[in-house]
């Protein structure tokens, strides 16, 4: 079981205001990302599993977010191969975090 805190992230694009969103949320988005080449049925699968974690930890805002090893496995897997858009310290926060989770 790995234990991810579900804190805060402030992300500054440069351009306006900064957005804060949950590290649940980021991996939401992580999670949802598709891979070149789309989803097969096994893989929306495991998704799946993360991303209704995921959701309930956005929706009940929860402090911490609870994942059974597989499926830390495959949110990990998901945020390293995610692409960003921008350099920004709060995402490597976030990816720190995913990283090292306990």
């Amino acid at each position: 079981m790995k234990k991810i805190k579900n804190k805060q992230i402030v992300i500054n694009d440069g351009k306006e205001k900064s957005e804060s969103s949950l590290v649940a949320e980021m991996a939401l988005s992580c999670t949802k990302q598709p891979t070149e080449k789309g989803f097969d049925v096994s893989e929306m699968r495991k998704r799946m599993r993360v991303v209704d974690v995921l959701e309930k930890a956005i929706e009940k805002k929860e402090k911490t977010i609870n994942l059974e090893d597989a499926d830390y496995d495959e949110l990990k897997k998901c945020v390293d191969s995610m692409r960003w858009a921008i350099v920004d310290k709060g995402i490597l926060e976030f990816c720190d975090l995913i990283e090292d989770p306990n």
